[in-house]
């Protein structure tokens, strides 16, 4: 069986990690598909056939900030009104988060104690309440990053910081 390209319909991204044989196609969803139900389009040597509402996306487990298992580099482009992360992990992996603009509702900031130390996190909130780190750094202070992205994308900043 030659290599199979597998799509979620509506949300453009092919499926990550992809093992196919000639009786299933296994792959994981990228990390951040809105959740919902979607169509399955797969394809092998340029002929397509779809399997109606062939996945349940559900919401991922929130993300727990300053653990130190990626490192990333973070961008916003203003002009095309969308955010990259791009995350290294341990493991060798790399992993590439695309948000459009008109997906973030708005800009969280937050303050934390952890059993090792500080931790000050930007998550990126979702329409659909996903929250998305963003940047995060055990050392340095990113409330005047976290200012300068809300204005960049003419989103509200919350500060989600717990009272000390």
């Amino acid at each position: 069986m030659s290599a199979a390209l597998v799509t979620l319909q509506g949300a453009n991204y092919p499926l990550e990690r992809l093992r196919s044989s000639a009786e299933s196609v296994e792959g994981e969803v990228p990390l951040y598909t809105t959740p919902g139900t979607y169509d399955v389009v797969v394809s092998v040597d340029g002929v397509s056939t779809g399997i109606e509402a062939g996945v349940q996306v559900l919401r991922p487990r929130s993300e727990i900030p300053c653990t130190g298992e990626y490192t990333a580099n973070t961008h916003i482009s203003v002009p095309k009104n969308q955010v990259t992360i791009d995350r290294f992990h341990r493991d060798g992996t790399r992993e590439t988060l695309r948000i459009d603009g008109g997906e973030v509702a708005a800009v969280h900031y937050e303050y934390r104690t952890l059993e090792v130390g500080e931790c000050w996190v930007i998550y990126l909130v979702k329409a659909d309440g996903t929250k998305v780190v963003f940047d995060d750094d055990p050392k340095v202070d990113l409330r005047d990053r976290a200012q300068k992205m809300a204005r960049d994308l003419d989103k509200p900043l919350e500060d989600i910081t717990a009272p000390r």
